[in-house]
């Protein structure tokens, strides 16, 4: 004969066995997907941070090269003002007796013209190349001074050593 609460007892046990079971097992499953959100966001994170690195990299190298590029636009600056500073001198009145610009122009006006001509087809030259225009072969070549543009020798006559 079976006691009559004791059949309870053991249902109520096997059942609350059940229900620890089944608990833990759904408890397990929350922990499995924490743990895979978790993952994902560490990748995520890595990604992120790789990005970050590449464009860091990205910028230095910008800075870098846009130094390089400041550094030779001073270069050029300091040659174009040389030149400036050059032609300057040709029209600054002599104080060491030789003639000024002006008196020469007034004893001498059929060789100023020409002077003036041939100065102002360089300097269009010069402009011209300013703007992007491509060296000639006579400019590339040109190594003596009857040669060269003497307005800009530096811009038309890159192969230019002289004085």
């Amino acid at each position: 004969m079976m006691i009559p609460g004791l059949s309870t007892v053991k249902i109520a046990i096997v059942g609350a066995v059940i229900l620890a079971v089944l608990g833990g097992m759904w408890y397990v499953t929350g922990l499995r997907a924490d743990l895979e959100r978790s993952q994902n966001s560490v990748q995520e994170l890595k990604s992120a941070v790789q990005t970050q690195h590449d464009t860091i990299s990205s910028i230095r190298e910008d800075q870098q090269m846009i130094r390089s590029i400041n550094s030779d636009l001073m270069n050029q600056i300091r040659i174009q003002n040389q030149e400036l500073d050059r032609l300057e001198d040709r029209f600054a009145r002599r104080d060491d007796g030789d003639q000024s610009f002006g008196t020469l122009a007034a004893s001498k006006p059929g060789l100023v013209e020409n002077i003036i001509n041939k100065a102002t087809s360089e300097a269009l030259r010069c402009t011209e190349l300013a703007m992007g225009a491509e060296l000639t072969e006579e400019e590339t070549s040109a190594t003596k001074k009857s040669q060269i543009n003497s307005e800009c020798p530096s811009l038309a006559n890159p192969n230019y050593t002289g004085p």
